[in-house]
């Protein structure tokens, strides 16, 4: 016996697929405009805040360790000044 596929069997009992598909699925809201209809959901629109949450907290926390990091090489750096000129004197 051979497999059909769904589209096969719809074409057959309905003629067409878009016999098959109710037209009230197919049917417009009066005063629905493609560009009202396209909009991202909460939820998307959730994620990428949380995303963005994320990616400020890594930056922010990553920015105090460089920035510790950089004083205290100027602070070494500055030592070993102070201990040249103290043996040069």
């Amino acid at each position: 016996m051979e497999r059909k596929s769904p589209l096969l069997i719809l074409r057959e009992g309905c003629g067409s697929v878009e016999a098959a598909v109710p037209a009230a699925v197919n049917r417009r809201v009066e005063g629905d405009t493609p560009a009202a209809t396209s909009a991202f959901t909460l939820i998307e629109l959730m994620v990428v805040i949380a995303i963005i949450i994320v990616l400020a907290g890594l930056t922010l926390s990553t920015m105090g360790y460089v920035q510790k990091k950089g004083a205290r090489a100027r602070a070494e750096t500055q030592i070993s000044a102070m201990s040249v000129a103290c043996e040069s004197y």
